[in-house]
């Protein structure tokens, strides 16, 4: 499970390391998710990540939830 989204992480993180700039590339991880026909959401608060957490519970299959520090 989760193929996809393995194989893309990994692919970002070597896209980091040739990055020859100091500066991360940034990565919208819902976007990205999305974009797989995975269900997803973005918390960057308690409260919101409570909440996410629950649509994850709710639906049927995975659900991503990018937690903002």
């Amino acid at each position: 499970q989760y193929t996809v989204l393995r194989i893309t992480q990994q692919w970002l993180a070597g896209a980091e390391s040739r990055n020859p700039t100091p500066v991360p590339l940034a990565h919208d991880w819902v976007a990205l998710a999305k974009g797989y026909a995975v269900e997803a959401g973005r918390a960057t608060t308690l409260d919101e990540l409570v909440t996410q957490f629950r649509r994850g519970l709710a639906v049927t299959g995975p659900y991503l939830v990018e937690l903002l520090m």
